[in-house]
């Protein structure tokens, strides 16, 4: 645990780490809101001028609504707009953000890149130049960052006169400030795994890349924090730093995560698991956020590798373990659309529950 005297500081902490001329660097930051992160993401924006791809909710600035005419405008003269024009990345954004949401709505923008209209396809007809919700268009605005990060990694990897674009040559920072505010649980995961996927071909690349990227991300998410979280053990290769970012006073805190320490945000997994009990509304993927609780009770009490061993069930022990492991490696497609009934869903509750109790964990939501 290190204190910060102000928010600066962890500034020039967090560029230290990432600034690296042989190796990729990976900063990744859980902090509740008020801490001090979109700051953070800001700032970096703000005094690496030109050397840094930044998405946060300034970039929903680039995007305005037009209720009358049901079309998202994307600021004329933007570097958005200039990017999706100049690169054709019209087609990818909208191949992104058909993986991100349900696939029935197709984005299509204009020869200009500055209007955006979209089209509901139906068993019957499609309904065209339709209003998209809130999230949707939350998820549109993340289609066409994270497309046009796919696209500077692609040039970055190619010798400088074979880049399609000098838009990304002095691109050092990578920042990514809680693209997933404004989504649900499922939609988070499909983010958060997207993500991690991205940084896996970064990390492979990064032998190719010129220059090399120092990347940093901040949620105040739980559950796309855990995801990031647990998938840094990538091997020699991956340089990922996690951390808690809190404040006391004009104090600030960064506390490391690694894979053996007691997890600062175990609390907000306890209340989503709780929450779904109560609702009855449980599904796979959350025998994956039980069984990152699990492990890490079980670092943290030397059970090195063995979360079972924490479970007190002995008749039910083997098949309890075997049905975590079952629906924690289960592909995407299928977290997303099934719920968990019957005999599973009982097991769950009973094992659950008993480790809250055996542990004495007392929280509520």
């Amino acid at each position: 645990m290190v204190e910060y005297a102000g928010l600066n500081e962890v500034y020039n902490d967090i560029k230290s780490y990432l600034n690296d001329e042989n190796k990729v660097k990976i900063s990744v930051i859980f902090a509740s809101n008020t801490s001090g992160k979109t700051r953070l993401s800001t700032q970096f924006c703000e005094a690496e001028d030109g050397s840094v791809l930044c998405y946060n909710a300034f970039l929903e600035d680039c995007f305005s609504w037009d209720n009358e005419n049901f079309v998202l405008n994307i600021a004329k003269g933007s570097w958005v707009s200039k990017l999706i024009h100049d690169e054709g990345l019209d087609k990818a954004i909208d191949a992104n953000f058909k993986h991100f949401t349900n696939g029935r709505i197709n984005a299509d923008i204009n020869d200009l890149a500055t209007e955006v209209t979209f089209t509901l396809t139906g068993d019957d007809e499609d309904k065209s130049n339709i209003k998209v919700s809130k999230g949707e268009e939350s998820f549109f605005i993340w289609s066409v960052f994270y497309t046009i990060l796919q696209a500077a990694i692609d040039n970055l990897i190619e010798p400088i006169d074979n880049r399609t674009t000098d838009y990304f040559n002095n691109l050092k920072y990578i920042v990514i400030d809680d693209p997933v505010s404004s989504m649900d649980d499922v939609r988070i995961i499909s983010v958060g795994l997207a993500i991690t996927e991205l940084l896996d071909r970064v990390v492979k690349l990064q032998d190719k890349l010129n220059p090399k990227l120092g990347i940093l991300i901040t949620t105040h998410h739980a559950l796309f924090f855990s995801i990031i979280h647990n998938h840094n053990n990538k091997g020699d290769k991956r340089k990922q730093q996690d951390r808690v970012l809190s404040r006391i006073g004009k104090t600030y805190i960064l506390e490391n995560q690694d894979s053996s320490s007691p997890f600062a945000y175990h609390h907000e997994i306890v209340k989503e698991i709780q929450k779904v009990i109560s609702s009855g509304e449980i599904r796979k993927y959350h025998f994956n956020l039980f069984r990152c609780l699990l492990e890490k009770t079980a670092n943290f009490l030397g059970y090195k590798g063995n979360w079972s061993a924490l479970i007190e069930d002995s008749n039910n022990k083997d098949l309890i373990t075997k049905i975590i492991n079952q629906y924690s490696h289960s592909q995407l497609s299928e977290t997303e659309t099934s719920f968990v009934e019957g005999n599973d869903k009982e097991l769950f509750v009973t094992t659950f529950n008993t480790f809250l109790a055996r542990y004495k964990w007392n929280y509520k939501v």
